[in-house]
């Protein structure tokens, strides 16, 4: 069906060790494109297809990101997936949110990393999961980190939305402005203060990337090679893509 699984030896529980996941498609041609959400319930869904215990051990969720200046009063969705057993990242000009949910089911705690945080420029946004502590990242630099000792409820992997929460949504949770090169993997990628790529490669630890270079369609293309096509709602194509972070 077109979906890539990976091999048997992680299981519900967390337990044992995760197997790799196979190998990722050819890339695709080099574009300058992003997505553009202008306006409320402008949204990119997608559905994974599986199940991805492999959360269960370490994860890091990033993007680029260029914030409306006059929407980032609250939190705003770059990514969210829903349910117990969700994650998600939002951004305010004060704050970046990253959270998962523990087997309690609780969402909510632990999850605040007061910054000031640039709004109308690309900045690359990071939260990066060791197994014992998130730290979130602006262009590289680490302005937070906090211990999250819960045992994280990873094992499925709902529907996932860029640019709104799943839930009940809300003008105050829409995020307005430019995402672009999102990527999921479920490794703890940074764990020292790095300078983001301006396009991500895929490997066998990314189980979600989305360059949104297509600009044209309805749809962007998933290129971990897990076949999580991302479909538009009322989101429009941009020519705007990332640029070098200013030093």
């Amino acid at each position: 069906d077109g979906n890539v699984f990976i091999e048997d030896g992680c299981d519900a529980e967390c337990n044992g060790e995760c197997g790799p996941i196979a190998a990722p498609p050819e890339a695709p041609p080099l574009g300058c494109g992003s997505a553009n959400f202008s306006a409320y319930d402008h949204t990119v869904r997608a559905m994974p297809q599986r199940k991805y215990p492999e959360f269960c051990k370490a994860m890091t969720l990033e993007a680029w990101v260029k914030i409306d200046p006059d929407h980032a009063d609250s939190p705003r969705y770059i990514m969210h997936v829903d349910g117990v057993d969700g994650f998600g990242l939002t951004v305010t000009a004060e704050k970046v949110e990253c959270w998962v949910a523990d087997i309690a089911g609780n969402r909510r705690e632990e999850r605040e990393f007061p910054t000031a945080v640039p709004l109308g420029r690309w900045i690359h946004l990071a939260c990066s999961y060791d197994g014992t502590q998130k730290t979130v990242y602006i262009d590289g630099m680490a302005v937070g980190s906090m211990p999250y000792e819960e045992e994280p409820a990873w094992s499925v992997w709902g529907p996932l939305k860029f640019g709104q929460t799943v839930n009940v949504i809300s003008p105050r949770t829409q995020f307005i402005g430019n995402i672009d090169e999102v990527r999921i993997s479920t490794i703890a990628r940074y764990t020292e203060n790095f300078m983001p790529q301006m396009r991500f490669d895929p490997d066998i630890n990314t189980v979600g990337l989305w360059h949104f270079d297509e600009r044209e369609g309805e749809t962007t293309a998933d290129w971990s090679g897990n076949g999580v096509t991302g479909t538009f709602d009322d989101v429009r194509w941009s020519n705007d893509c990332p640029a070098r972070p200013a030093p």
